[in-house]
């Protein structure tokens, strides 16, 4: 599934975040927190991955031959997928295949799996991922343990306000300070934002 991100200032469609799903046949649609605990025990995160980052290139290159335009799409990388020395040869490879730009792809990693410095190839992939001109999103921002060192240290790109302070925003004022404060920390350090779950006009 595609997620779209719009621009608040245009309305435009600014990417589109790729989501897994699972059409299970008797419980219908399970998000990932109903079966990711099981791809984990058995050893497929790393193939789950490689489906959701084909499926995705796969779209872009779909969208630019139908003339639409989409500037990037994100995939999530799992602390797993990063800990793969082979990562970013992986990506290069991908990336060629499609013949897309690496500008195309944005890569969220969760602030947990950033906070992750004591694994030097978690930290190697990360920084490998920046360089190559991806654009690292942290995600789930204010759940995790990420410092502001972090932040810097891997160029992220973008900050992704969780849905979590987005809920009830229009009328929360202890949610209106967090994202207010998520927002000027984004602004001090040039960086991009993005709110996770946005659906209603109130919280737009």
């Amino acid at each position: 599934h595609f997620q779209p991100q719009l621009c608040t200032d245009t309305g435009q469609i600014s990417g589109f975040e790729a989501l897994a799903r699972w059409h299970h046949p008797d419980r219908g649609l399970l998000p990932p927190a109903d079966f990711l605990p099981a791809m984990e025990e058995a050893g497929l995160i790393e193939r789950l991955g490689e489906g959701m980052l084909f499926h995705a290139l796969t779209a872009l290159v779909r969208w630019d031959k139908a003339q639409l335009h989409v500037p990037t799409v994100g995939v999530n990388f799992s602390a797993t997928e990063l800990r793969n020395p082979l990562l970013i040869d992986k990506l290069k490879w991908e990336l060629d295949r499609f013949d897309l730009a690496p500008q195309r792809l944005s890569v969220e990693i969760l602030e947990s799996v950033a906070a992750e410095t004591a694994n030097d190839m978690v930290v190697q992939n990360i920084a490998g991922l920046s360089a190559l001109g991806c654009g690292v999103d942290l995600d789930d921002l204010g759940t995790g343990h990420a410092s502001i060192t972090n932040i810097r240290r891997f160029a992220v790109r973008r900050l992704k306000i969780d849905r979590s302070f987005v809920r009830r925003i229009d009328s929360d004022r202890e949610q209106q300070r967090m994202v207010m404060a998520i927002l000027a920390m984004a602004e001090k350090f040039d960086l991009d934002t993005v709110a996770e779950g946005v659906e209603t006009p109130a919280e737009h």
